[in-house]
């Protein structure tokens, strides 16, 4: 099983779910049992709002709203 993690190091969500679940991910990891992968997803610059031309596609309907 592949598990893909989308994160952004300054999201204090994403510290609050690796302090919850980071170390069983690390279990599952290290026996085997799912293969892990992380991709970085710039959530701090919807602090910015939709402005930035690189980020608005990739939140769709975030920025119709």
């Amino acid at each position: 099983m592949t598990v893909i993690e989308y994160l952004d190091p300054e999201c204090p969500a994403c510290t609050i779910f690796q302090l919850e679940y980071g170390g069983y991910l690390d279990h599952l990891i290290g026996s085997g049992s799912i293969y892990y992968v992380i991709q970085y997803f710039p959530t701090h610059v919807l602090d910015y709002g939709c402005s930035s031309p690189t980020i608005e596609p990739m939140l769709g309907t975030i920025c119709q709203g």
